[in-house]
């Protein structure tokens, strides 16, 4: 029951997950967002901004762990399918964290702005 109590809440992390999002502004402006597959890949969401060729890959996790570099990694790899624009578009990864971040992770994001961190509503 815990199991599918999870799962369940975890879909609707990933549904409010553009919610989220489009409330920080200071991210960018994001046109479309939606959910992504295909027959390799799952993205939890895709935002699109059409006028600066900005596309943001998103990752949403509803879990007690901790963000780590890995799940970057894998959103990374999963990015490099995505042919949109793609000799001109400009990559932005976004993850969003139930329990927060490893410290690994917090100073990639530091030292990149293209890697953004949400935990619960605030950027980190």
């Amino acid at each position: 029951m815990n199991e599918q109590l999870s799962n369940i809440i975890q879909e609707n992390y990933q549904r409010i997950a553009p919610e989220i999002i489009l409330k920080h502004s200071d991210i960018g402006r994001i046109e479309k967002i939606g959910r992504y597959w295909d027959n390799k890949n799952e993205i939890d969401n895709i935002g699109l901004n059409y006028n600066t060729g900005e596309i943001f890959f998103i990752e949403s996790k509803w879990s007690n762990k901790l963000i780590g570099v890995n799940i970057l990694d894998e959103l990374i790899a999963k990015a490099k399918t995505i042919d949109w624009n793609r000799d001109n578009h400009k990559k932005k990864y976004v993850l969003l964290s139930k329990s927060g971040f490893t410290q690994e992770i917090i100073k990639a994001s530091k030292k990149d702005k293209n890697i953004i961190l949400i935990q619960g509503n605030k950027i980190i």
